[in-house]
């Protein structure tokens, strides 16, 4: 019909990335704005939750969960239990979304691969994990993104992949230079 059947205010600030469970019954976005907390220029704490899921049949919300911000992905896993989303600093939480006890991750990492120090023409902080995915078997998690880079602004960062056993928030492999 190309109507419009429902609109959702998920975020303030714009949304990073959606994911759509493989069950079709849930809906995830992640957001958050860089910006800097401290004379370390570290980012500022989320001003609302920077990942929520939503009911795709209602709208209405499930869960909301904080990670620092920005926060760039999210996808759930092959039996849409678990919900895994990354940021700007290279910190990867994973949430079994539906037994979350007040919020808190099922497990966390930070991989220093995927973010970088901007020292020439403007001081900040970018980079990030800006793609997941859980394996089809559901026992490692793939994440890709942009990392270590001399000019921020001309983006000439390297491109990273990692592959983690999220269970124990170890990786498992990683692009090869060459």
């Amino acid at each position: 019909s190309r109507r419009c059947w429902r609109r959702v205010q998920a975020h303030r600030f714009w949304s990073w990335q959606l994911a759509l469970s493989p069950d079709g019954r849930r809906l995830a976005t992640v957001t958050g704005q860089y910006l800097s907390g401290g004379w370390k220029y570290e980012p500022a704490a989320e001003t609302e939750p920077s990942v929520k899921v939503f009911d795709t049949l209602t709208g209405d919300p499930l869960a909301a969960f904080s990670h620092g911000p920005p926060v760039l992905s999210c996808t759930f896993s092959p039996d849409s239990r678990r919900l895994a989303a990354a940021n700007m600093m290279g910190e990867v939480r994973v949430w079994d979304w539906q037994n979350a006890a007040e919020g808190r991750p099922e497990t966390q990492w930070t991989s220093p691969d995927f973010t970088s120090w901007g020292s020439i023409k403007t001081h900040h902080y970018c980079g990030g994990i800006y793609g997941l995915a859980f394996a089809p078997d559901g026992a490692s998690l793939l994440g890709c993104g942009i990392g270590p880079m001399n000019d921020p602004m001309a983006g000439n960062g390297r491109m990273t992949w990692q592959r983690w056993n999220w269970q124990k928030g170890e990786r498992m492999d990683q692009i090869k230079d060459g």
